[in-house]
């Protein structure tokens, strides 16, 4: 069954690169922040959050295989997604959407389904994801658009999805 979306035309995803990544860290760390604050206490200040998810950002930005994405609303950072594409897996390392913006459709499917595209990526690689026990709406969306769990850890949960039925559950969203 087809599920329209109004389309929010506002809103333009591209995919960034590194100069670009690198301009919008402060950006992208006031997101995942204010995502994440609810969900893992890290125990330390906010400045030693971001100095150390910085610097495990600038080490990503070397990783060729890494593809960062981003949302933009009046050409400003509503929400980002990296990726690592691998010989025939897909890793969904970060989706983090702004929560003005969560809930709109818009946004995360317009992020979501930009990985559609890929010409590295066929019907024969799986989708991985790896999500925080107390994320409650990731644990959902996850298993909204088919994921299975792979594996349970202590803090989080390792799902699976083929890219194919990935795709056939976006290709449902029709942005119009």
């Amino acid at each position: 069954m087809k599920k329209i979306i109004e389309d929010d035309k506002t809103i333009k995803i591209e995919k960034l690169k590194k100069e670009k990544v690198i301009d919008m860290l402060d950006e992208m760390f006031e997101i995942i922040s204010s995502n994440m604050s609810n969900i893992i206490d890290t125990g330390n200040s906010k400045e030693e959050d971001y100095k150390n998810w910085k610097n495990s950002m600038l080490k990503e930005l070397e990783n060729p295989n890494k593809n960062w994405i981003g949302a933009f609303k009046d050409n400003k950072l509503i929400g980002y997604f990296l990726y690592k594409i691998n010989d025939h897996s897909i890793n969904l390392d970060e989706i983090q959407v702004k929560k003005s913006h969560q809930g709109d459709k818009h946004t995360f499917i317009k992020l979501f389904k930009y990985i559609l595209n890929e010409d590295k990526i066929d019907d024969s690689f799986d989708v991985l994801a790896y999500v925080n026990n107390n994320n409650n709406k990731s644990n959902g969306i996850v298993k909204k658009f088919g994921f299975e769990v792979l594996e349970r850890k202590e803090r989080g949960i390792k799902y699976i999805n083929s890219f194919k039925k990935l795709r056939e559950e976006l290709e449902c969203y029709v942005i119009k």
